[in-house]
């Protein structure tokens, strides 16, 4: 009996303790349980071209309510210069949760300054047409929540053959201004 079932149970007992105290070990000196939250500063550079040329975005601890109509905030950021602020959010595109990953800035008198698409996974040649800088454009110095349709009755003209994903996008902007106007406040001037 010690040879057929306690000796191999106690063989074994050691040998996954062995393995999961090196898994431990690679864990804790390879830092990842030390990663950082956020947006790494290269990219928060970049982001910042294009969304508000000249800022230089920090993340804040501001806080709001984190999802507003299925759309998920990720971040709060201030342009040190006090220029405005950006937020990054996720918010369900056409392939479900997520698939929309936002950078929207807005200017000192809560317009939208610019929007960067970090990632989508909207359909290529289609639904990621409402992520091109042509389309976006249509949002920049919107102050107020849009209205996206397709019979060009609303603020924003919804891409023919795209329009869930048109629809999300607005959906994100305007889950952008519920959330800028909580932390608004909040901003340093």
């Amino acid at each position: 009996m010690y040879k057929t079932i306690v000796k191999p149970t106690l063989v074994l007992t050691v040998i996954c303790v062995g393995v999961s105290g090196l898994w431990a070990l690679t864990y804790n000196l390879t830092g990842v349980g030390e990663a950082s939250t956020g947006i790494a500063q290269d990219k928060l550079d970049e982001y910042a071209e294009t969304v508000l040329p000249g800022a230089s975005f920090k993340q804040t601890d501001l806080s709001a309510e984190t999802v507003v109509d299925g759309v998920t905030l990720l971040g709060v950021y201030q342009d040190e210069r006090g220029n405005g602020c950006a937020l990054n959010l996720s918010a369900k595109g056409y392939y479900g949760e997520n698939s929309l990953n936002l950078f929207i800035a807005f200017d000192n008198n809560g317009a939208i300054a610019g929007i960067y698409p970090i990632s989508t996974q909207e359909t290529p040649g289609l639904g990621s047409k409402a992520t091109e800088a042509d389309y976006l454009q249509q949002y920049i110095g919107k102050s107020e929540p849009v209205t996206v349709s397709k019979d060009g009755s609303g603020d924003i003209d919804a891409i023919s053959g795209a329009t869930v994903s048109s629809e999300s996008l607005g959906n994100a902007v305007n889950a952008a201004f519920t959330f800028y106007a909580e932390i608004k406040g909040g901003l340093q001037a």
